[in-house]
């Protein structure tokens, strides 16, 4: 019977670039048979989050198990393969009882994200705030304002932001330090 205490659990998190989700599936598919493969591995998972995060889960026979997978060949290949078309974090956990904080849309700093905002809601304004006074400059302000608001709140929530975080998400999860992925803070 294998003890809990001495296993390892390998969670690496990748980020995948927009518009590469299917090149990304085809490297998944050939990531997790390389790691069933390896020595010491005892099994492993595939999370998929719908803002391109994917966390693999690896469970290793010991820590030092887990290191040589992450040391070997076939897995640096495999990475760096994979870094043309997603981004990185990983960590390693011991013992019974494993905790780890995964990337996620709370990790990604405010400022980036009123920054992005920023960008979408300023030209939109423009474009509407012109079609709105052409169409009914007539009305009192307070009335071409709820038009536009609602307008560019609408336009916004379903078409502006969701592609644009989309388009951004490297930029928006990237850890500035060092480029890898952030994780959740706690």
């Amino acid at each position: 019977m294998e003890h809990w205490s001495r296993s390892a659990v390998l969670v690496a998190s990748r980020l995948i670039h927009a518009g590469r989700e299917e090149e990304f599936g085809r490297w998944a598919d050939r990531f997790d048979q390389a790691a069933r493969e390896c020595a010491g591995g005892r099994g492993g998972m595939r999370l998929e989050q719908p803002n391109g995060l994917v966390h693999f889960i690896q469970r290793f026979e010991s820590e030092e198990a887990a290191r040589r997978w992450c040391d070997s060949d076939v897995r640096r290949r495999l990475a760096a393969e994979a870094d043309a078309f997603s981004i990185e974090h990983s960590e390693i956990a011991t013992g019974d009882r494993v905790q780890v904080r995964l990337p996620s849309e709370a990790s990604v700093p405010k400022w980036k994200l009123w920054l992005a905002t920023w960008a979408a809601v300023f030209p939109l304004l423009l474009v509407m705030n012109a079609a709105v006074k052409a169409v009914a400059g007539g009305l009192p302000q307070p009335a071409q304002l709820a038009i536009t608001s609602l307008a560019m709140t609408a336009v916004l929530t379903w078409f502006v932001l969701p592609e644009l975080r989309k388009r951004l998400r490297p930029w928006l999860f990237r850890d500035d330090k060092d480029g890898s992925l952030k994780k959740e803070p706690g």
